[in-house]
C-alpha cells in the first residue's frame, strides 16, 4: 500500500519533469503523450484502492489470528511467562525465517534477471561470476533454512551454529554486492528492487538476532515444551477422535 502511494507521487514528479523537458522545451508546446499520464494515473489509483482494501482485510484477519494464537499458546505452554516468552521466540524465528527466504529469493531473482537479459546486462562486469555465485546461493538456501528450522526446535548446537554462520555469510554477500557499481546503480534507479533488497537485509539481521536469542535459551526446557506438548496435543486429539469413533460404532449396533 505504501509503495503504491509512493508510485503515484513518483509518477506525478516524473510527469512534471518530462513535460518541462519536452513540451515546454525542445518540442515547442507539443505534448508527446497526451493520454498516457491520465491512463497511468487511473491505473495507479485503482491499484492503491485495491491495496487499501486488501490491507484492511489483512488487519482484520491478523486480529482474529492473534486472538486464536493467544489461546492456542496458552493451551500449549500454560501461563508461565518465561516459558511463554521462549515459545513465542521460537515461533517468531519461524515467521521471520520464512519471510527472509521469500525476499532473498525475490531480490536475487530480480538481480540475476537484470544481469542476464535486462538493461544491466550491457554494463555489468563478471556476469558469469555473478550467475554462478547466485545459483550457489539459491541452492544453499534450502539446507540453510533446514538447519535453522530444525536446529532451534531440537536444540541442536551444531545445526544452530551452522545456521548462524550461514546467516552471517548471506549478510556478507549482500554487503559485498554494494562494491559493484552496477548493483549500486540498480538500487539507486529501481525503487522496487531497492525495497526488496533492503527488506531482505533487515530480515536476515532479525533472523540472526532471534537465532542467537534462541541459542541462549538452550537447556531451559524449550525443546521439551515446544515438541513434547505439541506431541501431547496431537496425540490427545487422535485419542479423542478414536474414542468418539468407537462410541459411535457401538451406539449404532
Amino acid at each position: 500500500m505504501a509503495f503504491s502511494a509512493f508510485q503515484i507521487v513518483a509518477t506525478r514528479n516524473f510527469r512534471v519533469e518530462f513535460l518541462r523537458i519536452t513540451r515546454d522545451g525542445a518540442c515547442n508546446g507539443v505534448n508527446l503523450l497526451p493520454n498516457y499520464w491520465e491512463d497511468r494515473q487511473d491505473i495507479e489509483t485503482a491499484q492503491l484502492v485495491l491495496n487499501v482494501v486488501a490491507f484492511i482485510v489483512s488487519v482484520w484477519l491478523s486480529w482474529k489470528l492473534i486472538k486464536q494464537f493467544g489461546w492456542q499458546t496458552f493451551k500449549r505452554v500454560g501461563a508461565n511467562m518465561g516459558v511463554n516468552r521462549m515459545y513465542k521466540l521460537v515461533l517468531g524465528l519461524s515467521v521471520v525465517l520464512q519471510l527472509s527466504i521469500f525476499f532473498v529469493v525475490a531480490s536475487v531473482a530480480l538481480w540475476v534477471e537484470q544481469i542476464c537479459i535486462g538493461a544491466a546486462s550491457f554494463i555489468v562486469h563478471h556476469k558469469i561470476f555473478y550467475e554462478v555465485t547466485y545459483l550457489i546461493v539459491l541452492i544453499f538456501l534450502f539446507p540453510w533454512a533446514a538447519c535453522g528450522w530444525f536446529g532451534v526446535r531440537r536444540e541442536s548446537k551444531l545445526m544452530t551454529h551452522i545456521f548462524i554462520g550461514g546467516t552471517i555469510l548471506l549478510l556478507g554477500s549482500w554487503a559485498a554486492m554494494f562494491a559493484s557499481s552496477t548493483f549500486r546503480l540498480l538500487v539507486q534507479s529501481w525503487k522496487f528492487f531497492a525495497t526488496l533488497t533492503i527488506i531482505s537485509i533487515i530480515l536476515l539481521c532479525c533472523v540472526l538476532v532471534l537465532t542467537v536469542a534462541c541459542r541462549l535459551q538452550f537447556g531451559k526446557h524449550a525443546k521439551k515444551l515446544t515438541n513434547y506438548r505439541a506431541y501431547l496435543v496431537n496425540f490427545g486429539s487422535f485419542i479423542a477422535h478414536l474414542f468418539s469413533s468407537f462410541l459411535f460404532y457401538w451406539s449404532s449396533k
